[in-house]
């Protein structure tokens, strides 16, 4: 494509409607529903617009500028990025943040797609004089830099060894309820604001209650937790109101006296100690809840 017309690799309406739609899910769609589409819908439309954000900024030679948009992804969605991403946000004032979940790069399957927009743009322009595309470039690039994550990201925050990534519990009690199970059952529950070392968001989001900070804060930790033969330490979890009389328990991380080796083992013992801390709580409801 000519220099002059390369505008069109941002003026048509694959680009426009794609970035209505990336924005519309990660401010509203994630927050109301969260669940595999939502998540996925995000990757599926960042990878099918970027290159064509590439193209439009370096328009010599699409080829490439699919193939990096690839490449630039899956950097993007390992642990690599990380160094990266923490640098960034000591330096700038809008955070960003990922979730390494390698069932993301199902999304490289729109790549093909993409290249065959790019080669047929002249289809799907947009005929406008007074739309110049550096009025799509600003917002574009915020609205990449500010996606946010699905809502039960804002749960689930955990320092410890071990993490417990998406295991919740749903107790049919209010969150005063289930603290006061909790304390009957001798554990000393305390606020845990490790989290907004890394989410300083997250302060922000939830405030504090003034009168009773515990009933308004979602995270949580319990020092020491001893069943049976296993010791658990460092016990961070997060309580979700669904309702007045259901809360949803987030097992976030914890530590453990065993080493953890190898991914295998760490996912291993991530569903023995799942299954354990559940066992647990409904145990400890039997003995000191009210009856339903």
């Amino acid at each position: 494509m000519k220099a002059k017309n390369r505008k069109y690799y941002l003026l048509n309406f694959i680009f426009v409607v794609g970035l209505i739609v990336l924005f519309i899910n990660d401010h509203y769609l994630k927050l109301e529903f969260s669940n595999w589409f939502t998540g996925k819908l995000s990757d599926f439309i960042g990878i099918l617009i970027l290159p064509m954000v590439l193209s439009y900024l370096f328009p010599k030679s699409i080829t490439l500028n699919v193939l990096f948009a690839g490449i630039f992804f899956v950097f993007w969605k390992s642990p690599s990025s990380q160094p990266l991403i923490d640098i960034y946000n000591q330096i700038t004032p809008i955070k960003i943040t990922r979730v390494v979940d390698y069932s993301d790069l199902i999304a490289l399957c729109i790549l093909p797609i993409s290249y065959y927009f790019l080669k047929k743009i002249d289809t799907f322009k947009i005929q406008s004089k007074g739309l110049r595309p550096i009025l799509l470039i600003i917002p574009t690039i915020f609205i990449f830099m500010a996606t946010s994550p699905p809502k039960y990201l804002r749960y689930t925050y955990s320092e410890g060894k071990l993490k417990c990534h998406r295991c919740p519990k749903l107790v049919k009690y209010s969150k005063e309820e289930f603290l006061e199970i909790l304390s009957k059952n001798n554990y000393i529950v305390s606020l845990d604001s490790s989290h907004l070392k890394t989410y300083n968001r997250y302060d922000t989001f939830w405030g504090r209650d003034s009168i009773n900070p515990m009933w308004n804060y979602p995270f949580y930790r319990i020092d020491t937790i001893v069943i049976d033969e296993d010791t658990i330490t460092n016990f961070q979890f997060a309580l979700e109101r669904i309702s007045d009389n259901k809360t949803k328990v987030w097992i976030n991380g914890m530590d453990i006296s065993e080493e953890i080796p190898e991914y295998k083992v760490e996912r291993k013992l991530r569903k023995y100690y799942r299954r354990l801390i559940k066992k647990h709580i409904r145990q400890s409801i039997r003995a000191n809840g009210r009856k339903k």
